[in-house]
């Protein structure tokens, strides 16, 4: 009998469709992921790891293959009543536009030209922010049990300034400040809902238009891209709600971006786990660097890894056993509030302090990648707070941004040279967060901004007088306490607009600023008083165009990180 011939097994046009859609995204992910690696945007520790990551990318895009030809064939072709030929062209084009979108949301910052030419032996520069860090909180501020040993180490190696002050304890203006080395009078940003508008100059442009590479890491919604602080970056990194672990696949980021929008901070770890692989990358070819790093552990809520919880357990001797009124134990709460500690007078202090150490360890990871890296001999480190927290001071607990007394305003701040041994030192002259531009661009050979108003403390000749001080209070609070002032080495003045109100201390012999000095020393108020009005008369003559963000999704960001009163 003849042999029968083996039927080939039939496989149905639909599963062909769906198989060659996904082999086509498989192959997109695999260059995505390829990319990514190139671009040293993803950390990897083992070879394993890598192979795992090409491995969930690919999946990832292929089953968006899969989706994408399903939609093509079985439901737009229905509609078109096209030729199969030209809907696989239009399938394969439509998958690639999507792949290529997600791939170029992670790397297109990378094709971003170089503007300029560096001038010759260009020293790469460091600017970390440590957001809500009292200066008093760290070992180099004098705490007696705090565990801070890279700060302190660096402190050790470094121009440390013992008198230092914010322009403002808010986020936005703050770091508004150090960018342009303007108060926020001038440069219109004074609160967090202000958009630093593009008539600024700042040190990021000043930087990439000389041949810098400019990138930054930040770690809270107040320094969202929208309010304008990323003028002159080539990277500017504020997607707070994606983890830089293995995670790195464009489909995995889209997806998370989507999901979990509503993140409006990150701590250290996912911060640095974006910040060190581009260190990796870009140091080390040649073309100097501009990396600002913004941590933001510190901020309330309290919520520092376990191990650090049980060290600073029961360690914080409280100055009041209870707290004075209803809204006192609500910021309390709210403090501890991602953990089981209990909101007694002393245990959110003690939550702060963890942060601040789990905070010390991310400075002292990115230090030591400078260091493998072998750039930072090469490298000019500023390092300082946005402002301060208070703790039951004047009757504000766990909050800032309400007052410009000293828990608030007073900062560290220091400045690390791998290259100028000189640096080395205590420095008790003023000094205040809008120097900061001032300072870093003299010290790399460049010349400040000409709209640029803060002062070189690295010039030893350079002597700051007085810093101008101000307040704006909780955002679309009518109650709101509204302040001006001036901050001397000696003395400040704390003058309530709107209020017959005027605070006069001398910091030299109340730190604390238990003592109101102002009806004693009248005359000396008097002229400080006059001092405060006629300087910032004279900084409204040069305030640049302001913009203002009151979208409601700003708006609702900003309430739940307490910077909004609600209902309002």
């Amino acid at each position: 009998m003849p042999e029968k011939k083996k039927q080939k097994i039939k496989v149905p046009r639909w599963l062909q469709i769906l198989w060659g859609g996904f082999n086509a995204g498989v192959v997109m992910g695999i260059v995505d992921g390829l990319m990514i690696m190139f671009f040293g945007l993803a950390q990897f520790d083992r070879t394993g790891e890598i192979v795992g990551f090409l491995f969930w990318d690919a999946l990832g895009l292929g089953l968006l293959g899969l989706l994408c030809s399903a939609f093509v064939f079985l439901a737009l072709g229905r509609v078109l009543r096209t030729r199969p030929r030209i809907l696989s062209v239009l399938n394969l084009v439509l998958l690639f536009l999507l792949s290529s979108t997600l791939t170029i949301m992670n790397v297109g910052w990378s094709f971003r030209s170089i503007r300029g030419c560096p001038p010759e032996n260009a020293r790469n520069i460091l600017l970390i922010t440590l957001d809500t860090l009292r200066s008093d909180s760290i070992g180099m501020g004098g705490h007696p049990f705090v565990r801070t040993p890279w700060l302190d180490e660096l402190a050790r190696n470094s121009r440390q300034f013992m008198n230092a002050a914010c322009p403002v304890p808010m986020t936005t203006p703050s770091h508004a400040s150090m960018l342009t080395s303007t108060i926020p009078a001038v440069h219109g940003a004074s609160e967090n809902r202000y958009r630093l508008h593009p008539t600024n100059e700042t040190m990021t442009e000043i930087l990439r238009n000389t041949g810098y590479r400019t990138a930054a890491f930040v770690s809270c919604f107040p320094l969202d891209s929208r309010f304008g602080l990323d003028q002159g970056f080539m990277l500017y990194h504020d997607q707070f709600n994606v983890p830089g672990d293995l995670r790195q696949a464009s489909w995995f980021l889209a997806l998370a971006n989507l999901c979990t929008g509503h993140k409006l901070e990150r701590n250290c770890r996912w911060t640095n786990s974006l910040a060190i692989p581009w260190i990796r990358k870009y140091t080390g070819d040649g073309v100097p660097f501009f990396l600002w790093i913004h941590y933001f552990d510190p901020h309330a809520p309290y919520n520092p890894p376990i191990i650090e919880q049980q060290y600073y357990s029961s360690r914080v001797t409280p100055n009041y056993k209870q707290y004075p009124n209803e809204n006192a134990l609500n910021n309390a709460k709210r403090a501890v509030r991602y953990t089981d500690i209990p909101p007694d007078p002393g245990r959110p202090e003690e939550l702060y302090l963890g942060e601040v150490s789990e905070m010390d360890r991310g400075v002292g990871e990115i230090i030591k990648q400078l260091l493998i890296s072998g750039v930072l001999d090469n490298s000019l480190i500023a390092i300082l707070a946005d402002h301060g927290e208070s703790f039951g001071e004047h009757g504000y607990f766990y909050t800032h941004g309400e007052d410009i007394y000293e828990p608030a305003l007073s900062i560290p701040m220091l400045f690390f040279s791998g290259f100028n041994s000189n640096l080395k030192g205590l420095d008790t002259r003023l000094a205040c967060g809008s120097d900061i531009a001032s300072t870093i661009l003299p010290a790399v050979g460049l010349l400040p901004g000409r709209t640029m108003e803060g002062f070189d403390l690295l010039d030893h000749q350079a002597y700051r007088h007085m810093a101008l001080i101000e307040n704006f209070g909780i955002i679309m609070c009518p109650g709101a306490v509204k302040q001006r002032g001036i901050r001397t080495t000696r003395y400040k003045l704390v003058h309530n607009l709107g209020r017959d109100l005027t605070e006069m201390f001398d910091l030299e012999n109340d730190p604390s600023e238990a003592r109101n000095i102002a009806d004693e020393s009248a005359e000396l108020t008097q002229d400080y008083l006059d001092l405060v009005t006629e300087s910032f008369t004279s900084a409204s003559a040069r305030k640049s165009a302001v913009s203002e963000d009151l979208s409601p999704d700003t708006l609702q960001k900003l309430e739940t990180l307490g910077y909004v009163v609600p209902s309002q």
